[in-house]
């Protein structure tokens, strides 16, 4: 028994060298730009970060108040003026890595690749619109990023359409819309928006066959 039990433990003991160094929660920033704002109020700088290679976060508001630095993420304005964000940390170790980053200018200490993604909010747009479901992406269980399931008819070419859109604003000047966050990593990016549109297909037929 002591020799099983001897064994049982050596094994245990090598296994415990080979876990990954990163647990499967974490994000590190992996990349990290400042611009001085100088009319801005309290907002001092804009910032920008990657996260794990793989997600990069621009016009991140970098506000100073008394010496204390906190940070605003890009949100959406709807027409009643109502603001909703775009951009979310879901735990302290995200949080702050990001919040380092951007007050000392420079990446994380450690860096991973490592992701992970899950659909955790999925609301349909019940109204006549070329908005069709209100979305949101956890990515490592750590930050949530919101999108929406856009689909309709092109103006210009009167082809039907289907697309994930990402969060991005209207410059007020060009008329143009900006990116706010985009997923960086092309693997990424095609299996996040496959498994967002083909949970809005599929959430659409049985809405149809409910009918």
């Amino acid at each position: 028994m002591r020799k099983v039990f001897g064994l049982l433990l050596g094994c245990l003991l090598a296994v415990s060298f080979v876990v990954p160094v990163f647990a499967a929660d974490e994000i590190y920033v992996t990349s990290v730009e400042k611009t001085p704002v100088t009319d801005g109020g309290a907002v001092k700088e804009m910032a920008t970060v990657v996260l794990n290679d793989c997600i990069k976060i621009k016009e991140i508001q970098v506000i100073k108040v008394g010496g204390r630095i906190s940070l605003k993420y890009p949100t959406y304005v709807s027409k009643a003026g109502k603001e909703y964000v775009n951009f979310e940390p879901l735990t302290k170790q995200a949080k702050d890595e990001i919040e380092k980053a951007v007050s000392s200018g420079q990446p994380s200490a450690k860096a991973s690749k490592q992701i992970s993604y899950k659909i955790s909010k999925f609301s349909r747009f019940n109204r006549e619109s070329a908005l069709k479901v209100f979305c949101a992406v956890d990515f490592n269980n750590a930050v949530r990023v919101e999108c929406k399931v856009m689909a309709g008819t092109s103006k210009k070419t009167g082809k039907p359409y289907e697309l994930i859109s990402w969060p991005s604003r209207k410059d007020e000047e060009t008329g143009k819309y900006k990116k706010q966050i985009t997923i960086t990593n092309k693997k990424l990016k095609d299996a996040v928006e496959k498994a967002l549109m083909d949970k809005y297909k599929s959430s659409a037929s049985e809405s149809s066959e409910d009918e």
